[in-house]
């Protein structure tokens, strides 16, 4: 954690950052979601910091990606990425697992085509999505984002969901044996917790998105 703090010969706003020292902060474990509790979303408790107005902006300049915040990036055009990437890594690791469990068991494979074929073809479609909205988000960087390629890149964001369509089709075709605790159930549970993040809701960014195209 850093912030421009004041010094003896700078009483004021300074241009460099400086670390704030340890015995400055405090880290209250106040997260334990399941599925997403290795994002470490604590608080934060901050004791006798001096921080000034230069330090701080509001959380609508972080979204349209202006001010102070130093990102060229709007918020929504990239936001999303940070959740359906990991749910697509899930369904992708969920879709080789279950082709290996097959192909041990020794089942026959055409019994089983429909789920794996179609799970394939939903995780594709969304990686897809995925790969060009983070070519967008990177293309920001060089030429500013408006407005409906950054709605876009939300929608994108939140189709890719639709791999939970295969991740589904897997659970149902695995049978009971997809329920025993292990490496399968729990990529369905952190898939699907990944799914129902605010950042991924098709609702809001669907209607962000009619909302540009059609004003």
């Amino acid at each position: 954690m850093a912030c421009r703090l004041p010094t003896d010969e700078h009483p004021g706003p300074v241009d460099h950052f400086a670390l704030i020292p340890a015995t400055a902060w405090t880290v209250h474990p106040t997260w334990d979601v399941t599925g997403l509790r290795a994002t470490g979303s604590h608080t934060l408790r901050l004791n006798d910091v001096h921080i000034t107005r230069d330090d701080v902006f509001i959380s609508a300049r972080l979204f349209t990606g202006h001010a102070r915040t130093k990102v060229t990036v709007p918020h929504e055009a990239v936001s999303g990425l940070t959740f359906a990437a990991p749910l697509l890594g899930a369904a992708e690791a969920m879709l080789d697992h279950r082709i290996a469990r097959l192909r041990e068991t020794g089942t026959d494979p055409a019994l089983h085509a429909d789920a794996p074929g179609t799970a394939s073809a939903h995780l594709n479609a969304a990686r897809l999505l995925l790969l060009d909205a983070a070519e967008t988000a990177d293309a920001a960087e060089r030429t500013p984002m408006d407005p409906a390629t950054a709605v876009r890149a939300r929608r994108d964001h939140a189709a890719a969901t639709h791999a939970l369509a295969g991740v589904d089709l897997m659970w149902r075709d695995a049978g009971t044996t997809a329920s025993q605790r292990g490496t399968f159930s729990r990529l369905w549970r952190d898939a699907h917790t990944a799914g129902v993040h605010p950042a991924l809701a098709t609702g809001p960014a669907n209607r962000a998105w009619i909302d540009v195209h059609t004003r």
